[in-house]
């Protein structure tokens, strides 16, 4: 018997000693969560408590309930987060908000005094991408709550990093220096292309000078030639009793036209011939008592220009992101209404003044343009853009036949804005350009009737609107020209048709300060889009009323 009892506290003792030198089992830190906005068929915080592993040693407790019983409805201070780490023995307590048509996640983690906050992009919930990212944002903010747990309990060593931790920081490395060669690459290749797009247009402005040049001068060659033969054929009609001093005075009236031409083209050279002396009875003129100049469509007074036109648009992005890379949108031509209107004061109370100033201005509207909403359906856009400004009015010469040169600038808005009134998300985002537009127009008539023009104005933006918000691509640097080329059919003094091709550019390079051109890859601190070029192309065919 007593061998028994002795054997029996010798194996208690054992057992003792055993549970005494036996490592303490670590208790995972708890943790409240709750997020607004989320379902059963969403799935957010089933994603959002997946993320976590064994081996993160954190445990998820539902907090809505106690939310709503204690009357907070949504922690939103480190008081109500105390309170409720308070009621639920948590050491931290995470709100949420998911935005379903943002497709965002908002969670703030309070950790004793202080809350912290980050928003992710939600593209799919049950994907590695969304819970890799939430589980690194978390950890950390986490791991500050349990560490600062009070002075009464023992501090515990620092969790080293495990080996699928560091495998995921070297991809993350690789993925940043991949990144940055193919922004290198991209940046590299857009200049080249600006390079070579300046390169053309010196070459051809140099070609329209020249060519503009050229129709000048055999334009004014055919006159001289119309006259000659025009002014023959008057003399063999007249009596011959008439013949010379008809000869006589056209004689005259030659030596008058080639003045005129001398002081058109230089403006410095006295009539021909006015200090020799003239037979009696003889006639001579000079420029000086010619006619009154004859009005064309190239010195009109006013002119209005009604009629129809079509616009196509395209909108390209140049991103390095893999996942949710906005696409190219792009819309054929469609119908639309457009007008123009030119008004030059100082020509209507003095023709004969070369140089008139005034003021102009255009409206032009599509009717047809549609963007595809997530769904599948296509929602209606409004497409519109105008221009008013001064005029400055150069004409070389009192012909009809005479170039002129149009110098301008005034404020002009180009619109692209999609109907949201379905509430439907799209992939375009709207455009509400405002700008200072300064341009020139040169006007070459190549005849009476027909007359080519060319222009080009700079676009000074002051604001792009939506796209450059915070919400889409963010603060971004903007630049953009508009290119007009055509040509005009004069039926006579007061009708014309004019037919008109035009191209406008607009570049957007982003600062990186958007949620959509930082978010795409999970990764504020890189630039996934890093600008857009957005081109519209199109014509008019308009009929002109001029005075």
């Amino acid at each position: 018997m007593t061998r028994a009892v002795e054997l029996l506290l010798i194996s208690i003792s054992f057992v003792i000693i055993t549970l005494a030198s036996s490592p303490a089992v670590a208790t995972p830190t708890k943790v409240a969560l709750t997020i607004e906005g989320d379902s059963s068929s969403i799935g957010i915080r089933k994603a959002v408590v997946g993320a976590f592993g064994d081996e993160d040693d954190v445990q998820f407790v539902s907090a809505q309930k106690t939310i709503e019983q204690l009357g907070i409805g949504e922690v939103t201070t480190t008081k109500q987060a105390k309170t409720v780490a308070k009621k639920l023995d948590v050491k931290a307590v995470v709100q949420g908000a998911f935005d379903e048509s943002a497709k965002t996640l908002t969670l703030t983690i309070f950790n004793g005094s202080s809350g912290s906050s980050f928003t992710l992009p939600v593209g799919d919930a049950k994907s590695a991408k969304f819970k890799k990212a939430v589980r690194k944002k978390m950890l950390s903010r986490i791991a500050a709550a349990s560490t600062d747990d009070g002075e009464d309990e023992e501090a515990e060593a620092p969790a080293k990093p495990s080996k699928s931790d560091a495998k995921e920081e070297k991809a993350e490395k690789a993925e940043k220096a991949k990144t940055a060669k193919e922004e290198k690459i991209a940046k590299a290749k857009a200049d080249k292309e600006e390079k070579a797009a300046k390169a053309k247009a010196d070459k051809d402005e140099k070609v329209a000078k020249a060519k503009a040049e050229k129709d000048e001068k055999a334009d004014k060659n055919a006159k001289v030639a119309a006259k000659d033969d025009e002014q023959g054929d008057e003399e063999s009609d007249k009596p011959a009793a008439k013949k010379d001093g008809k000869a006589e005075k056209t004689d005259a009236k030659k030596v008058a036209a080639k003045d005129e031409d001398e002081e058109d083209e230089e403006g410095d050279e006295d009539d021909a011939g006015a200090d020799e002396e003239e037979p009696p009875g003889s006639l001579r003129l000079s420029a000086s008592s010619s006619a009154s100049p004859t009005i064309g469509a190239n010195t009109a007074a006013i002119r209005i220009d009604l009629g129809a036109s079509m616009m196509g648009r395209s909108l390209k992005f140049a991103t390095s992101a893999v996942d949710g890379a906005p696409s190219t949108y792009r819309a054929k031509p469609q119908p639309g209404g457009h007008l123009a209107a030119e008004i030059y004061p100082t020509a209507v109370s003095n023709r004969s003044r070369l140089l008139a100033v005034g003021i102009g201005g255009d409206y032009d509207q599509a009717t047809s343009f549609t963007a595809p909403a997530t769904d599948g359906s296509k929602l209606k856009v409004k497409e519109r853009s105008y221009s008013v400004g001064l005029r400055l009015r150069l004409a070389f010469g009192h012909r009809p036949t005479a170039p002129t040169v149009t110098i301008g600038a005034g404020y002009g808005v180009r619109t692209f804005g999609v109907d949201h009134d379905s509430g439907m998300p799209t992939g375009v985002p709207d455009v509400n350009y405002k700008m200072i537009d300064p341009g020139l127009t040169l006007r070459v008539p190549v005849g009476k009737r027909v007359a080519l023009f060319a222009g080009g104005r700079g676009l000074l933006l002051l604001s792009a609107g939506h796209i450059a918000e915070g919400d889409q691509y963010g603060r971004a640097h903007v630049t953009g020209e508009t290119a007009t080329a055509g040509v005009d059919i004069v039926f006579s003094r007061f009708v014309a048709l004019r037919i008109a091709g035009e191209g406008t550019q607009v570049d957007m390079k982003f600062a990186g300060q958007g949620m959509l051109s930082t978010m795409l890859d999970g990764d504020p601190t890189t630039i996934d889009v890093q600008s857009a070029r957005d081109r519209y192309y199109g014509g008019q065919a308009t009929l002109a009323v001029m005075y």
